[in-house]
């Protein structure tokens, strides 16, 4: 099972799922049919955003922004 299959069993299709993460960490969650995204607003200031792609391989991205 690839992480965006994982995060679609647990939240179903979703928009804008808040929550905070175990190092008290506000993140954001977001699942369409394509890609599950989540963006973490980091307390060094950096917003990591993870991206999980729907595909056999389970093609994932990490990017930043500041």
């Amino acid at each position: 099972m690839t992480d965006y299959e994982r995060l679609l069993k647990k939240h179903g299709k979703c928009e804008g799922l808040c929550g905070v993460n175990e190092d008290g960490e506000n993140v954001i969650v977001s699942i369409d049919d394509r890609t599950a995204t989540i963006r973490t607003f980091q307390k060094n200031g950096f917003i990591r955003i993870n991206i999980y792609h729907n595909d056999d391989d389970g093609t994932s991205e990490e990017l930043f922004e500041h």
